[in-house]
């Protein structure tokens, strides 16, 4: 039947804090998990892109509204043009003999178009596009099971009676049609909002409020909550089933796309807080998983969680790069990813050593080449 193929993402996220002033420098280099990067599949994986997010960071930073403080130093998602990254496939592939500055990489252009005034506060119309490198056929009786997660409301920020319903709407795209193209949809389903913790890094703690650090005792991503994966965002494999525009044979997939509609979370937040450049994407907030059903391998497309904005990298609020050359992970390969942070500063007025924490998120996107 020749190869069948399935897109396939490694991710993981990294949270590092500067030395005291005047420590070592070498506390400004860590080190991704390799084990979040490992294929531990029988199947070869190619990787063509990488994605890069400031995960619990907003958007936008201070936009010189206020003079540089502790609070809203180094606030927003650019903290990643500071950072230095080294990829390297161990025995395999080496991308530069010692870390690179991220602003010296060129990123493609999938960043969302302009928006007209009264949009959301966090971006112009929070969409994000995943688009498959190959074509995802699936025979008759196949079909697509996707998740998502809600996400947390900061208690110091929203109170018991706002409105904060934020909707997702999903489409998955497929090739034939009248106007050579379907999609089977799920429409404005409300997100859940939870004061508990997501699963976005079991092993890790990555605050997860706007602004980074709005919240003094913000809660971790150390442990999942019981139902995260809330029926409300979930597009069952019996749903995507019944919208099916081709009883009589294969259907040839070619992407997923989302919409997130927060106009009133971002609302609220300004209502509540002020400053409305201190907002989030909520896809920087939610965790995804995909995987094919009755057909297939039936595997999850990348370890459970991984935040939209990595893994939707058509169009996303995250900084997108090509790999000059694909990564090609045979089974039990895995990347090795060294990240070099900014150190603390000086700032504000009498001066005083700032050591904001770096958290950085990265995804590495392909497909997974399959055996029919």
């Amino acid at each position: 039947m020749g190869l069948i193929y399935e897109p396939r993402s490694f991710w993981s996220i990294l949270s590092v804090t500067p030395p005291a002033q005047g420590g070592d420098p070498a506390g400004l280099v860590a080190t991704f998990d390799r084990e979040h990067f490992r294929n531990g599949t029988r199947h070869p994986i190619v990787l063509k892109r990488f994605a890069l997010a400031a995960i619990g960071y907003a958007l936008r930073g201070n936009d010189n509204a206020a003079a540089p403080n502790a609070l809203n130093y180094r606030n927003s998602a650019a903290i990643i043009n500071e950072c230095f990254l080294h990829i390297s496939v161990p025995g395999r592939q080496e991308y530069s003999r010692e870390r690179l500055r991220l602003s010296t990489w060129t990123p493609l252009p999938t960043g969302e178009p302009p928006g007209p005034p009264g949009t959301a506060f966090s971006g112009p119309w929070g969409v994000c596009v995943m688009d498959f490198d190959h074509p995802l056929v699936l025979p008759q009786n196949g079909n697509l099971e996707l998740d998502f997660t809600g996400v947390i409301v900061p208690g110091a920020v929203f109170n018991p009676g706002d409105q904060i319903q934020p909707a997702l709407s999903i489409a998955v795209k497929e090739q034939g049609g009248l106007f050579a193209g379907d999609s089977r949809i799920v429409v404005r389903q409300l997100i859940q909002a939870t004061r508990g913790q997501t699963p976005f890094d079991p092993e890790g703690a990555v605050p997860p409020f706007d602004a980074f650090g709005v919240d003094p005792n913000p809660p971790s991503f150390a442990n999942g909550i019981q139902g995260i994966w809330a029926p409300q965002t979930r597009f069952s494999a019996r749903a995507f089933n019944q919208q099916n525009p081709n009883r009589g044979g294969a259907a040839s997939l070619l992407g997923v796309r989302a919409h997130i509609d927060q106009i009133d979370w971002d609302t609220t937040f300004v209502a509540n807080l002020g400053g409305a450049n201190l907002l989030a994407p909520l896809s920087m907030k939610m965790g995804t998983r995909i995987r094919t059903v009755d057909s297939g391998t039936k595997m999850w497309w990348w370890r459970p969680g991984a935040p939209m904005c990595l893994v939707f990298d058509k169009m996303t609020p995250a900084q997108v790069y090509e790999l000059p050359l694909p990564i090609t992970l045979g089974p039990g390969d895995t990347i090795e990813l060294e990240l070099q942070i900014p150190d603390g500063a000086l700032v504000g007025s009498p001066p005083a050593f700032v050591r904001p924490v770096t958290n950085i998120g990265v995804s590495f996107n392909g497909f997974a080449a399959i055996e029919g």
